[in-house]
């Protein structure tokens, strides 16, 4: 059978479809970036404010790219803590008290579920914030735990010694101990709003690309078999 003009040009287009098809999952995906150097700390590493009469430190060694102090915030990225492998974007600030870390976890970077364990001496402040979360939380997602009065651990409501600030920033004041904070998100993913529409959209567009596919396909053999 000796194929026409026309068939050739559909199957042609056919071909064309199907290999954007086969590398669009590439196309779509985030472009790797490129290895940075990481600094490595131990415990014995102080992060200090000047000015607000505070220190942060961590009670295990870690790693991060970089470290930056603005306005007595220090922020890391990628930070890691311990040997879990698990790194994290995170702003932290200490004003009149002194923190030791004791573990920054993600626990699903879906939902963005994260943790903060840490103990401060001192009555001061402290802030944290995960730069990761994409959008606004709401106090009733996050958790703060305290040592009680009898020796044990307390769950506190927001406005007991901790509020949520905008950008989800957690401000915890007039603790001293062991203090633990999460966010566990039941019934419900991140939203994705922030991601490019490509992204956000990639499964309908590859979806699409198929059902065009299918559809040419079927053209191309119908017109071929009326020009035996």
């Amino acid at each position: 059978m000796t194929l026409s003009a026309n068939s050739k040009s559909v199957l042609g287009g056919l071909a064309v479809i199907t290999l954007m098809v086969s590398i669009a999952p590439f196309i779509y995906s985030p472009v790797q970036a490129q290895i940075e150097t990481k600094t490595v700390f131990s415990s014995a590493d102080l992060f200090s404010t000047p000015g607000f009469n505070s220190s942060i430190r961590f009670a295990t060694n870690g790693s991060y790219i970089a470290a930056t102090l603005t306005n007595g915030v220090w922020s890391f990225t990628n930070l890691t803590v311990g040997s879990s492998g698990a790194t994290s974007n995170i702003s932290i600030s200490a004003k009149n008290c002194d923190m030791t870390i004791q573990s920054v976890s993600i626990f699903n970077s879906t939902t963005w579920r994260v943790s903060l364990r840490y103990t401060v001496s001192g009555r001061g402040t402290q802030s944290v914030r995960f730069l990761d979360i994409p959008m606004q939380t709401k106090s009733p997602e996050w958790s703060v735990i305290v040592p009680s009065a009898s020796g044990g651990m307390v769950w506190l409501s927001e406005g007991q010694n901790w509020d949520l600030l905008p950008n989800n920033v957690i401000t915890v004041y007039g603790i001293e101990g062991n203090v633990s904070i999460s966010r566990y998100v039941f019934g419900g993913a991140a939203s994705d709003s922030s991601l490019p529409f490509t992204m956000q959209h990639s499964l309908a567009i590859i979806t699409f690309a198929v059902l065009i596919a299918v559809v040419t396909a079927a053209l191309a053999i119908k017109l071929a078999r009326r020009q035996k």
